[in-house]
């Protein structure tokens, strides 16, 4: 299953809670998976998140992973050894599924980006076999549908990130360096 994302633009405002509804009554089948949706309004740069739900899907669960590995590792030094193993590893997993929800909702916000102003939309984070499912079911609604593969979109979010970053550190580095411009600092003392 390839994962993408989803935003459809409605014509009408109830069009977009009802095509949730739907969504929400069935989010996953052969077809999909829909790991999470929302109806979405956007003004200027704020976003306004509606109504929606997550199922969970797609995400990888390294808290339960984390969980199995501890305990088997501490099965040779006891019981206690068992349980301090199964939640030291489960914690470090829940530290991994939060940078990957995290992640998630990064790429889910820089897809809304592109939405229009002022109009109500669908934005869904899904994983599917082909788009044909989604767009019948999309098909009876009037409005813009768009997908932006889920990989290409997290590319662009770290990229941001990493520029932001970089900016951030130019702009500390020439704070200090005109600060000890105007404070010369004598090594020699």
């Amino acid at each position: 299953m390839k994962k993408n994302i989803v935003t459809a633009v409605f014509t009408a405002d109830a069009e977009a809670y009802k095509a949730l509804s739907d969504f929400r009554r069935d989010p996953l089948n052969s077809d999909y998976e829909i790991c999470n949706a929302a109806v979405v309004r956007k003004n200027g740069e704020s976003l306004g998140v509606l109504d929606g739900f997550s199922t969970g899907a797609g995400l990888k669960n390294y808290s339960f992973t984390g969980w199995i590995i501890g305990t088997l590792s501490g099965f040779f030094g006891g019981i206690l050894m068992m349980m301090a193993g199964g939640c030291l590893g489960s914690l470090i997993g829940y530290l991994f599924d939060k940078k990957e929800i995290r992640q998630n909702s990064s790429v889910i916000q820089e897809a809304a980006r592109s939405l229009p102003d002022n109009m109500t939309a669908i934005v869904m984070m899904i994983s599917e076999n082909g788009e044909t499912a989604v767009n019948d079911r999309l098909g009876a609604y009037d409005l813009m549908l768009n997908r932006y593969d889920a990989d290409e979109m997290l590319a662009l979010v770290q990229e941001k990130e990493q520029q932001r970053k970089e900016e951030a550190h130019r702009q500390r580095k020439e704070r200090m360096s005109s600060f000890f411009k105007g404070h010369p600092v004598n090594l020699n003392s």
